[in-house]
């Protein structure tokens, strides 16, 4: 009897359920669309209204006061006003219908993909309800008195994320509430986003169709158009949510050039930079979202380069030859050192430099290696001139700003006598000059180099415990460029002796919550990662390449 009554609920309720909501051929609405990106740590928003007549030919979109969206039947074509460099300007893309199926038909995409197309195909400010299930009643999100009904669809993807669309519809004037949305998003990179469209104002059924003419921006250019890269940066248009994503790099990159002092090439650098710029915060707060990672990364004064730009900066040529070492350290079983080591408490580390623009890492670490072995032996820290062998350390390969390697540094400065002072030979340039050396000058004399058996981290160590400062190599991933603290590990980042491709100091080594890490020294300024340094993960299949090519100068 139980399970008799039990099924004639059942059987109640589910004729009790109201029908899933369809929308009329035209309508206007007002609405406040909001995106909390991951790790940007705020909300993003639009206040959007949007005209949608499928009947007369197209939808109009307003961003803030701003028209910004026409699709139109009429031209077949579809309109976009965005920002670009200090103006605006109108892209026209030809109509495409864009694939069919619940992920595409959801809420945002207003404007579509630039390719050709014999129709088009309007996507609407309310979603496709197909696949929508009634879930019962509930307050409305947000309110403890207004009654809504929710209804929901539930997407998991061939990746196997999952994406959650819920519509709640208030009950008493059967007028949208609210569309949210978290789930994966493939537009600019696989991650999970929350978005929200409350609605403000839905007026069902109406008309005008002189609101879908062709904006007067674009009056002159009705035939579909190449897309600026600017464009491409952000698919503005492509997606409202990306288009509140792309103002917001607008605005930071505005920001990051004027702290910068960037001056670029007239709209197509500033656009590239821009594209460059958005990428790379994406990444940022991407990455600071993940709860799983030891590291937090920032925008620093690199954000408007990519990966392989910096790369051309950063200067090792390859890794640095360690057959000519006068002898080669390993590990010693059983011997013991300090838990941690920091060199810069034994006055041995010279602050911080940058390198900027010249391609001079390995210059950097080979000069600060001989200060730091100059200060063990000598007890006090002289600042030695890394232009010096930019300028005159032309052999075995080495190209000033072109790049060169750590071992050619030391041999140089051996058979020429030592190397001077900043002081004595002049300040850093970043470009080259030329050498202009009288080694009557020289202030740090060098015999030679050793070196430390190659990925072999014990010895690395024991090394790094008693021997002062370690002029090392290292594989760079996007990740190391934008590190601001913690403990740095990337499984991207490789420990090949032909991947080293920058040049830095290493200082000394300790664990942090349980994790080893190696204490180092960039050329990248103080404004780069902590003050300058990085902790890199230690005992960890030496990553990176901390211990690939690992030698230090021999100062007398």
């Amino acid at each position: 009897m139980m399970r008799v009554c039990a099924l004639l609920a059942l059987v109640a309720v589910a004729l009790a359920a109201p029908p899933v909501p369809t929308w009329p051929s035209s309508y206007l609405l007002e609405a406040r669309f909001e995106m909390e990106p991951v790790g940007f740590n705020r909300i993003v928003f639009e206040n959007l209204t949007v005209y949608y007549d499928s009947m007369n030919g197209g939808l109009q979109v307003y961003e803030n006061g701003l028209q910004t969206v026409v699709q139109s039947f009429a031209t077949n074509a579809t309109y976009e006003i965005m920002a670009a460099y200090n103006t605006y300007q109108c892209v026209v893309t030809a109509a495409n219908p864009g694939p069919a199926g619940p992920g595409n038909k959801h809420v945002h995409r207003a404007m579509l993909s630039a390719a050709p197309a014999s129709s088009i195909v309007i996507q609407p400010g309310l979603p496709d309800m197909t696949n929508f299930t009634y879930m019962g009643e509930m307050f409305c999100p947000g309110m403890e008195k207004q009654v809504c009904l929710h209804f929901q669809y539930v997407q998991v993807a061939s990746s196997g994320k999952t994406s959650n669309y819920e519509l709640y519809v208030d009950k008493a004037s059967n007028m949208p509430y609210r569309y949210e949305w978290l789930g994966y998003d493939s537009l600019l990179s696989s991650h999970f986003d929350h978005y929200i469209m409350t609605y403000k104002k839905y007026v069902p059924n109406f008309s005008n169709p002189s609101l879908l003419a062709v904006p007067t921006l674009c009056a002159n250019q009705t035939n579909p158009s190449a897309p600026p890269a600017a464009y491409e940066a952000g698919k503005s248009g492509a997606h409202l949510l990306h288009k509140a994503v792309h103002s917001e790099a607008h605005a930071a990159f505005r920001r990051f050039a004027s702290e910068h002092g960037r001056q670029y090439n007239g709209e197509p650098e500033y656009n590239q930079r821009l594209l460059h710029f958005t990428k790379n915060m994406h990444f940022v707060n991407t990455h600071n979202a993940q709860t799983d990672k030891t590291f937090k990364v920032k925008l620093n004064q690199h954000s408007d380069l990519t990966l392989a730009e910096m790369k051309v900066r950063m200067g090792l040529l390859g890794a640095p030859d360690l057959s000519a070492a006068e002898m080669t350290h390993t590990a010693k079983p059983n011997m013991k050192i300090p838990a941690s080591v920091d060199w810069r408490t034994s006055n041995v580390v010279t602050p911080v430099k940058d390198q900027g623009v010249c391609g001079s890492c390995w210059a950097f670490s080979a000069s600060e290696a001989i200060e730091g072995q100059y200060a063990m032996k000598h007890g006090e820290i002289v600042i030695l001139s890394e232009q010096f062998l930019v300028d005159c350390a032309w052999n075995n390969g080495s190209q000033g700003c072109g790049g060169g390697f750590q071992s050619a540094a030391f041999q140089y400065v051996t058979a020429v006598g030592g190397i001077p002072s900043a002081v004595d030979y002049g300040s850093y340039k970043m470009i080259n000059e030329m050498c202009h050396y009288n080694n009557k000058s020289a202030t740090a004399v060098v015999h030679g180099f050793n070196a430390i058996a190659s990925g072999d981290e014990a010895a690395l160590a024991q090394t790094s415990s008693t021997a002062g400062p370690i002029s090392i190599s290292i594989n760079v991933q996007l990740s190391l460029v934008f590190y601001e603290s913690g403990v740095y590990f990337d499984p991207a980042c490789t420990n090949g002796i032909d991947t080293l491709d920058h040049a830095v100091l290493l200082i000394g080594y300790g664990s942090l919550n349980g994790s080893d890490y190696w204490l180092v020294k960039n050329s990248w300024s103080t404004f780069w990662g902590d003050f300058g340094y990085v902790m890199m993960a230690r005992n960890r299949n030496n990553a990176c390449g901390v211990a690939t090519a690992a030698l230090y100068p021999i100062v007398v």
